[in-house]
């Protein structure tokens, strides 16, 4: 293994790397002790360390380790394969992602939040925050409060994160193409990641049923609408089988049934 001692190793112009003819393990447990064991180390030792950090504080006297139990798992197999390739909309998401006993969506109400938007919002949204409420998927999509009064309420983050577009629509139009709510077709955001990036409406057409979905992707270029509602979308990004730019995907070797998780917010909640 090779070390990189920093300004560098005396005695040889400062050169910062040094070959050592061991394996990590065994150059850390030289470097920790109070002596070197070998001819002595061109840099500067870690050790010698003292007894008050040779234990963790959370298991200050060894013990026996034991696995945990097994659990069986959380979906049977007919349930897996429906959750995950045969089963549809709502009733394959409820399956695969259970929804909270008691979601949370604030407490205003639906004609309300209609009121303060002068706008409706699309049924199917609607209908899948009375399911689940706000909160995140997967640890990583977060879902705004929709009802909630007062402050951090549903209108003060459309234009926190619309604001923010204009701002950078301003210094670089030509990443920025979209318009913003509540100009006619502007991009409505309703959820944002852990990363930035954005999920909402193009609010066009006729009524809100018609709005196309919208990623504004925080480290990629634009893309175009999504070809998917919401329902059908969370679904199949959630079985791994949907990707675009700006969405977290799952890796080949992950198991969608783990990473099928929402947790409820709750009003301390910032979102």
């Amino acid at each position: 293994m090779v070390v990189r001692h920093s300004p560098g190793i005396p005695g040889s112009g400062l050169q910062p790397w040094h070959r050592y003819d061991l394996t990590l393990g065994d150059y850390l447990r030289h470097t920790v002790r109070a002596e070197w064991e070998l001819p002595s180390p061109p840099g500067p030792l870690i050790g010698p360390l003292s007894n008050a950090i040779a234990r963790t504080a959370f298991l200050p006297t060894p013990e026996a380790w034991a696995p945990p139990d097994p659990s069986a798992p959380r979906l049977t197999d007919s349930e897996r394969h429906v959750a995950l390739e045969t089963g549809t909309g709502l009733d394959a998401l409820r399956l695969l992602c259970p929804p909270p006993a008691a979601p949370y969506l604030g407490d205003g109400t639906w004609a309300g939040l209609f009121g303060e938007l002068g706008t409706a919002l699309p049924s199917e949204y609607v209908t899948l925050m009375n399911l689940y409420g706000a909160g995140c998927w997967s640890d990583w999509l977060r879902f705004y409060t929709p009802l909630r009064t007062g402050d951090r309420r549903y209108l003060q983050h459309i234009e926190s994160t619309t604001d923010g577009y204009r701002d950078l629509e301003g210094s670089h139009p030509q990443w920025h193409p979209l318009v913003t709510w509540p100009e006619t077709g502007g991009f409505l955001p309703f959820a944002n990641s852990i990363d930035g990036d954005q999920l909402g409406w193009l609010t066009q057409g006729d009524s809100p049923d018609d709005w196309p979905l919208i990623l504004w992707p925080r480290h990629a270029s634009q893309g175009p609408p999504l070809r998917t509602g919401l329902i059908d979308t969370l679904l199949a990004w959630l079985r791994g089988k949907f990707s675009t730019p700006g969405l977290a995907a799952l890796d080949e070797d992950d198991d969608p049934v783990q990473f099928a998780v929402f947790k409820s917010w709750d009003d301390s909640a910032y979102w």
